[in-house]
């Protein structure tokens, strides 16, 4: 959940794009209340592609599909790496974690790929 937090955040840094996500409805309201009022984070339910162009189904707004995976959990340490499509382009960035405090915090986020 803290990457898509970190991807979200870092998607766009003005907010305008609409945040699609691979979550169940539950997992989707923490991660909303992670991030804040400032970003509009939806499900992929409610993603239409046209033209190559994500938008929000029924309002037509852009939007940023973003997605977290490859996670491996090594005890207290962990691993995951993430990506965000966009109108033909995409970034994937990798992860290293580490649980502290009762939570998992990002220790280093390289960035891997783009286009």
């Amino acid at each position: 959940m803290v990457v898509l937090a970190r991807l979200i955040a870092n998607a766009d840094q003005d907010a305008s794009l609409v945040r699609f996500v691979d979550l169940r409805p539950t997992s989707l309201d923490t991660l909303r209340t992670m991030c804040g009022t400032r970003f509009v984070v939806y499900g992929v339910d409610a993603m239409d592609e046209s033209s190559g162009v994500l938008r929000m189904r029924g309002t037509g707004r852009e939007g940023v599909h973003l997605v977290a995976d490859g996670i491996s959990i090594h005890g207290r340490d962990a691993r995951a790496s993430g990506f965000y499509s966009h109108v033909g382009s995409f970034a994937s960035f990798a992860y290293r974690l580490h649980f502290d405090e009762g939570r998992w915090m990002i220790v280093t986020c390289e960035f891997v790929l783009a286009s």
